[in-house]
């Protein structure tokens, strides 16, 4: 589970990147990849929570897969001023 995790996360950039150099079909399974990644995420925290407490496994997996989770849910074109409302100096308001 760990290995495809990193697989989908790896495959990003990869993504992102065919579809800056034109091939525009990528954003597609870029966007569909991001869900995998949240999900697998998602599945890791309580994989992670299960083996802590039922299994009485070590607790240092537990704050690893959460901030996993945490960064896969982090959009680094999220924070754009664009994305928030908020107008520029430059922009007419209606």
């Amino acid at each position: 589970m760990v290995t495809l995790f990193l697989l989908t996360v790896l495959a990003q950039p990869v993504l992102a990147g065919l579809y800056l150099s034109g091939e525009f079909d990528a954003l597609a399974v870029h966007g569909a990849i991001a869900g995998v990644v949240i999900l697998l995420a998602m599945v890791l925290v309580g994989a992670a929570l299960l083996v802590w407490i039922i299994g009485r496994g070590r607790l240092w997996p537990l704050p690893v897969a959460v901030a996993a989770f945490l960064a896969a849910g982090f959009r680094p074109g999220s924070a754009t001023p664009a994305s928030s409302g908020c107008t520029s100096r430059w922009e007419r308001r209606s």
